[in-house]
């Protein structure tokens, strides 16, 4: 395992993916027929979940109708073939949580925030499809918004220890990444991150519109308003702290796998890593609930994760919950919660 990784979502996911490797693409005839992708033949390297059987070689048209179908893969074919074997991962261990500066902090999170930026970010872009000129504007938003929290929130003993970078990639939308690291902080240090993905995609065509809400706007807004309670709480950290907004996610974890190659060939050591995705769905009628995956993961990060959620009560309803269309920002805001005490329990 190349990080010690835990997911977070809203909703129980047994498997990523169900049903076997489809020999013919016939469920999807809008994007089949599609003008925008008849000459999308671009061959790439893909390996399905649960990843039992080899990589296979598939064009970026039967790719995307591979994604339309719902099979889940990752898309590997610029991944280096040590990846994840470059140099020895450290084990590390978590102890139970024990910060006495969570509590104070988690009062300065707010729906309200995070219900004006996802409003945006799901209506100012027709679609974050990650090779679309809104997909592309969708990430310059976003870094504008995390520029203007850090100048606007930060303490100037705070800024300095922040840097925003955005990295490009060979399609048109930007990962982003937020780095808070104390003043002696080396490169090698471990480090604490916390992802989302940032983009999106419409199934029957990814040129269509495609607000991506739930999937994955809530995850990104959800350490994005963890991000601007660190600021406003002037938390500084004893080892790096991390924030990634993975794009291209949806063509198969371009972003990721980009942002994780490069890590480990500087051989950056990853004390835990939690994603967010999906974090707000509740279907009405439900008992509301955190859930953290069980598969692919570090089981004792997991364990870890669900201690932050019995210490600061994050799984219980504080206030009435307001759910509409089965969507809540209140759910969000457990998430957030979870977000910032994740960041501050392994960096403090």
């Amino acid at each position: 395992m190349l990080f010690s990784t835990t997911v977070v979502t809203c909703c129980v996911l047994s498997a990523w993916l169900s049903g076997t490797v489809a020999t013919s693409y016939d469920q999807a005839p809008m994007l089949a027929s599609s003008p925008l992708w008849a000459n999308s033949e671009e061959l790439r390297l893909v390996q399905l979940f649960p990843g039992d059987e080899e990589a296979t070689w598939m064009t970026e048209r039967d790719k995307l109708l591979a994604k339309a179908q719902g099979l889940a893969y990752f898309d590997i074919t610029h991944t280096p073939e040590d990846f994840g074997r470059v140099f020895n991962k450290t084990r590390f261990t978590y102890s139970p949580p024990n910060s006495t500066l969570v509590a104070d902090m988690l009062p300065l999170l707010s729906t309200d925030e995070m219900q004006n930026n996802l409003e945006h970010f799901t209506t100012a872009f027709p679609t974050r499809y990650y090779n679309s000129d809104s997909g592309r504007a969708s990430s310059e938003w976003l870094l504008a918004k995390i520029q203007s929290y850090t100048t606007t929130l930060g303490s100037h003993e705070l800024q300095e220890l922040i840097s925003i970078t955005p990295i490009q990639h060979p399609w048109k939308q930007n990962s982003i990444i937020i780095r808070i690291a104390p003043k002696d902080a080396q490169e090698t240090d471990p480090i604490t991150v916390l992802g989302a993905h940032c983009d999106s995609i419409n199934h029957e065509n990814p040129f269509f519109p495609a607000p991506g809400a739930d999937d994955d706007g809530s995850g990104t807004m959800t350490i994005l308003e963890a991000f601007r309670g660190l600021l406003k709480s002037n938390y500084i950290p004893s080892s790096p702290v991390e924030f990634h907004f993975y794009s291209a996610e949806e063509g198969g974890g371009l972003g990721s796998l980009a942002v994780v190659a490069a890590y480990e060939a500087a051989k950056k050591e990853i004390k835990g890593m939690i994603q967010f995705d999906m974090t707000a769905w509740l279907e009405s009628g439900s008992q509301e609930r955190v859930n953290v995956l069980s598969n692919a993961v570090d089981p004792k990060l997991s364990e870890f994760v669900t201690q932050l959620v019995d210490r600061y009560h994050i799984h219980t309803i504080q206030d009435s919950i307001h759910v509409s269309h089965e969507f809540s920002y209140s759910h969000m805001l457990h998430f957030s919660k979870l977000a910032l005490a994740f960041a501050v329990e392994l960096s403090s």
